[in-house]
């Protein structure tokens, strides 16, 4: 079975899915993304950075089945093909956040042969629980 480990400090509801809205609480663990900015300008009297990316932390190592759930700056600034970010924004009636429209990831899923079931991209060639192989 899949899982989701949320690294974000927010519980995420996650609209979309078939079964209706999935809510993954907060692990306790935040992966973050380290920026330095520096100030090259004043638009309109608005000061105005360049801001670098730096080291991505806080992910644990990979495990076969599990997806890290991330904010969308730590998805782009790594590598990583087991992570995945928040959809496009959800809003109630008035206008308030309420979750997000599915995942996003920047890899494709790998998918078991035999059951469909899909999984992180860097658990290509583990056996999946129904035992076929995931491609």
């Amino acid at each position: 079975m899949t899982e989701i480990i949320n690294l974000t400090p927010h519980t995420i509801n996650i609209h979309g899915a078939a079964a209706g809205p999935v809510t993954v609480q907060a692990s306790g663990g935040v992966a973050r993304v380290a920026t330095t900015s520096t100030p090259v300008a004043a638009i309109d009297g608005i000061p105005a950075v360049v801001t670098v990316i730096g080291n991505v932390t806080g992910i644990p190592a990979p495990v076969t089945g599990t997806w890290f759930l991330v904010s969308g700056m730590v998805l782009e600034a790594s590598g990583r093909a087991d992570l995945c970010a928040p959809g496009s924004l959800v809003r109630n009636d008035v206008g308030q956040p309420i979750g997000c429209n599915g995942l996003r990831v920047k890899f494709a899923p790998a998918v078991c042969c035999n059951c469909g079931q899909e999984f992180p991209q860097s658990d290509h060639g583990a056996d999946c629980a129904c035992g076929g192989s995931v491609i």
